[in-house]
Order: C-alpha cells, then sequence, then structure tokens
C-alpha cells in the first residue's frame, strides 16, 4: 500500500464519490410510469435511443433474502390499444435492499411519440434460497 501511495500520480485520490448503494431515483431515468410489486419494480417512461424506443427499469430487492425477477412491460397506444408491444426482463439473485437497473426494447408498438404510451407491468419474484 506504501509503495503504491508512492508511486501514485499527484492531485485528488481516485475513488467513488460514494459507496451508498444507489436508490431506484439515483439512476435518473426520470418520473415513473408504472410501479409493481409494492414498489420494488419500477418503468420509466418511454425514450428513443439511437432508433431503438426503450423502456428503462429499476428492481430493487426490498426483502430479506435474495431474489430474482421476471419483469413483464407492455407498452399501448393511448389512443388506439391495438398498438401494443410486450418484452421481458430478468433480474437473478438480487441481494437484499440492493437496486439493479435494466431497460427493455419495444421497438414496433407502432407509436411514434412516446408520450403516446400507457405502460404496465406484470413481476413475478422468486425468493433465491442458495444451499
Amino acid at each position: 500500500m506504501e509503495e503504491r501511495a508512492r508511486n501514485a500520480p499527484s492531485g485528488d485520490p481516485v475513488g467513488p464519490r460514494t459507496t451508498d448503494i444507489p436508490e431506484p431515483e439515483d439512476y435518473g431515468y426520470g418520473r415513473a410510469a408504472a410501479t409493481a410489486q409494492g414498489g420494488e419494480v419500477v418503468a420509466y417512461g418511454p425514450s428513443m435511443e439511437g432508433g431503438r424506443m426503450i423502456v428503462p427499469l429499476t428492481v430493487k430487492n426490498r426483502g430479506d433474502e435474495r431474489a430474482s425477477y421476471k419483469v413483464t412491460v407492455t407498452v399501448k397506444g393511448k389512443n388506439d390499444p391495438s398498438m401494443t408491444k410486450t418484452a421481458s426482463a430478468k433480474v437473478t439473485g438480487l441481494f437484499k435492499n440492493t437496486t439493479w437497473p435494466t431497460q427493455v426494447d419495444v421497438t414496433g408498438v407502432g407509436v411514434k411519440d412516446v408520450r403516446d404510451l400507457v405502460v404496465t407491468l406484470k413481476v413475478t419474484k422468486t425468493i433465491n434460497r442458495w444451499q
């Protein structure tokens, strides 16, 4: 450790600015569009990224044991419910009090303006009892 410190360049030390476990709102996805599983799963408003329509998600295990989640996201047009797209994401072995960011791709829903979409969630949570 002493040798490493001696050989390090001058200036401010490099390291994480915070060691806190991020909360869902710390990811900067904006306003929640839907929540499920007692607030453990949050879907945020769809956005366009690189020509793809993406729905960002955060999953926070508020339980006392590791858990896995299967999240099914459905987006529908507000004015035309026939314009529907469903996509799923899996989060496996999430430790308690930990937040995991992920996203689903709902490109092809047929709606051009993301403000014309309604987002719904279906979540299956499984407790992982590792031996």
